[in-house]
């Protein structure tokens, strides 16, 4: 009797206890990933930046970082990162295992999301299938704001349908001074808003302007930090980052019809969802039914929408996208799985999904959205490992930019103390050795690599990613 009551229990809680496990599952997973060094904008500006500011002064205001580490972003991802890291340490593995206990706090959150506004197996399969999803796996644990800011923006939105304003307010303020294109969430909220006091006959013109300002009200965070940057800096935005804004027709078309939503729907194995969601609408037509919670899903469409026309407009790069991509996921499952009902149509529909992710999954290319950046890493920290070894570190070194970083910034995760290399020269006609790879360069550098005055000395290859240590012959050294 006792054993039937603990599986009955059991079996009420099943989607929780799967969601749970895939959570946990998906940390065990990413385990051997926290040791690695910081890759790309992590070794440039963020890892850097949240371990200068645990080590300095802990703050939200303009003047806690260096213009060259804050680039102007609002610091709240800073400061919560510089604040782990002075209870727990700086290492690289304590540094990362903040940025993945997010990832997975976001695993969760698509959970309870789908559990609230379709049902829990839509809940559970949405987060197993977001846990699959390459471009997450790759952000999950490195120092990038992209993870919390998804994570912020999903639970806003979610405040926002369960008409919990705390919530809302909390939660869409953390996403604008995450980063300014939290604005997306309070954005997309207004025009709900907009669209519910229209559809309401009875709603006067106050109360709609009352609502206007409401929902508009966790933007005073961000234009505080703005206004205070101005007059600590001398401007609201970034210059290097205004320049990248565009309003040109044909480039916002671009960026958001080849950029945005075909990353977000079928690019990585996405697009096995969208086309099963086409179907289930199609059905859905023909058997002239309408779906539940209506709500939530033209919530989660108008979000996708005004994320990435904002995106369209900025600088494009593939993990931006990474906020669409819960609510993409959100939105195909809740279609799918209200559609099609059948018991074994999600379990099997979730094994399918699995086994052809998986061919997306081991798709590694030399980026961060997905896991060939750890290829990337492994390359540079055995070119750089070999010349120290070689006691090569005080020679006239030429290399592009992230490797002129990773060599010379301790706080990179590549060299400390006395490796750091002290002669890259700017000029690489003046080096004796270079340092050429296939991920962080420009013509100029290829080009050395035809250079009959060079040999080539080392070579390391991890999957698409290639580093070539050359040296300069003798007789060229001092021409």
């Amino acid at each position: 009797m006792q054993k039937l009551i603990i599986w009955h229990k059991i079996e009420q809680r099943k989607y929780l206890l799967l969601a749970i496990a895939v959570a946990v599952g998906f940390f065990i997973a990413k385990l051997p990933y926290l040791h690695l060094p910081f890759f790309w904008d992590e070794a440039w500006v963020y890892g850097p930046a949240v371990r200068l500011m645990a080590n300095t002064n802990l703050s939200l205001m303009p003047d806690a970082l260096p213009v060259g580490l804050s680039r102007g972003h609002p610091l709240l991802f800073h400061f919560l990162n510089a604040a782990w890291i002075r209870i727990f340490g700086d290492s690289l593995e304590i540094i990362h295992l903040f940025n993945l206990l997010i990832a997975c706090i976001l695993a969760f959150a698509i959970y309870l999301f789908g559990k609230n506004f379709f049902s829990e197996k839509i809940g559970f399969a949405s987060a197993f299938i977001f846990c699959l999803q390459p471009v997450f796996l790759a952000q999950s644990t490195l120092v990038l704001p992209e993870t919390m800011l998804a994570l912020f923006s999903l639970v806003a939105l979610y405040g926002y349908l369960r008409n919990n304003y705390i919530t809302y307010f909390i939660f869409a303020s953390a996403a604008v001074l995450t980063k300014e294109t939290g604005i997306a969430v309070i954005l997309a909220c207004e025009i709900l808003t907009l669209i519910n006091e229209f559809k309401d006959a009875k709603a006067s013109f106050r109360r709609f302007i009352l609502k206007i300002i409401k929902m508009a009200l966790p933007v005073i965070p961000l234009m505080v930090f703005l206004i205070i940057q101005y007059f600590t800096h001398g401007w609201f935005l970034f210059s290097e980052h205004v320049d990248f804004v565009s309003f040109d027709i044909s480039t916002i078309y671009k960026k958001l019809i080849k950029g945005y939503l075909t990353f977000g729907f079928i690019v990585q194995g996405r697009n096995l969802l969208f086309y099963f969601a086409l179907m289930a609408v199609a059905w859905m037509i023909y058997q002239k039914k309408e779906l539940e919670n209506k709500h939530a899903i033209i919530a989660l469409v108008v979000f996708i929408m005004v994320y990435s026309f904002i995106g369209a407009v900025n600088f494009l790069t593939k993990r931006y996208m990474l906020s669409i991509i819960p609510p993409i996921i959100l939105l195909s499952s809740g279609i799918i799985f209200q559609v099609f009902k059948n018991r074994y149509v999600l379990p099997v529909m979730l094994v399918i999904y699995s086994v052809t992710q998986a061919k997306y999954i081991n798709q590694k290319t030399n980026c961060d959205h997905n896991l060939g950046f750890v290829n990337i890493l492994i390359a540079d920290q055995c070119m750089i490992n070999y010349c120290l070894e070689n006691n090569l570190k005080d020679e006239k070194f030429a290399v592009y930019f992230i490797g002129n970083v990773i060599m010379t910034t301790p706080y990179s995760g590549f060299v400390e103390g006395d490796e750091v290399f002290n002669n890259i020269c700017a000029n690489p006609e003046e080096a004796e050795y270079y340092i050429i790879t296939n991920y962080d360069t420009n013509e100029q550098y290829t080009a050395y690599r035809n250079d009959e005055r060079l040999v080539l000395l080392k070579q390391f290859q991890y999957g698409d990613a290639r580093t070539e240590l050359y040296k300069k012959k003798p007789n060229y050294l001092d021409n």
